[in-house]
């Protein structure tokens, strides 16, 4: 996932059109987000919560 956000990356600051380009970073920077809550779930390191009201209690 990581190797694929850093695609749209490279392919955003190649892209003429700035739409596209804005299109090409916003779709890097979540699969680069994503990837990191992955790995921090995979590693232990967060628990994942769908909101307030589900991470109370811990």
């Amino acid at each position: 996932m990581r190797d694929q956000a850093a695609k749209l990356e490279q392919a955003a600051e190649r892209a003429t059109d700035p739409a596209e380009r804005q299109r090409l970073k916003d779709k890097a920077l979540r699969l680069s987000e994503q990837s990191k809550k992955e790995a921090n779930v995979a590693s232990g390191t967060s628990i994942p919560c769908d909101g307030p009201a589900a991470c109370t209690g811990r």
